[in-house]
């Protein structure tokens, strides 16, 4: 828990014992997958412009460089490669990203080790082929990441 005036939570004691169970149930889930997307704005290439949030838009014009102050050109090279795009509201400095499939998935790509991974159009050396997992220190805010098999 954040600091609190003990008073209003109902004693240090009370506080302190929350705040003992909550560190556990994190700790708990350290390991895990999380699905950060619910959180998000989301765009779908498979949806219809007028489907997809304006807020999901601004993820896409900025992976594309076009300005925001204008209408988005649906037919630019950069949207139409874009599948899926993700935006929140506040920068989430990612570190690594993982891709798992769940065992009984009918849309799981061919086994392919990756090939060479580029973040905002420039090669990209830390990932790991036969774990495809690529790693993003250091950076923030919206990234394009493309993997290559």
């Amino acid at each position: 828990m954040d600091r609190l005036d003990p008073a209003a939570a109902g004693g240090a004691t009370e506080l302190a014992a929350e705040g003992g169970k909550a560190k556990e149930e994190n700790d708990a889930l350290v390991g895990h997958p999380a699905d950060i997307a619910l959180s998000a704005y989301q765009y779908r290439a498979d949806r219809k412009p007028e489907e997809n949030s304006p807020e999901s838009w601004l993820a896409l014009m900025h992976h594309a460089g076009m300005p925001l102050n204008k209408p988005v050109d649906l037919n630019a090279p950069p949207i139409k490669r874009v599948l899926c795009a993700l935006l929140w509201e506040e920068i989430r400095p990612i570190r690594r990203v993982e891709l798992i499939w769940a065992a009984d998935a009918k849309n799981r790509p061919k086994a392919a080790p990756m090939k060479s991974v580029t973040v905002d159009g420039k090669e990209w050396m830390a990932f790991d082929k036969d774990k495809e997992t690529v790693e993003l220190k250091g950076l923030a805010g919206t990234v394009a990441v493309r993997m290559n098999y």
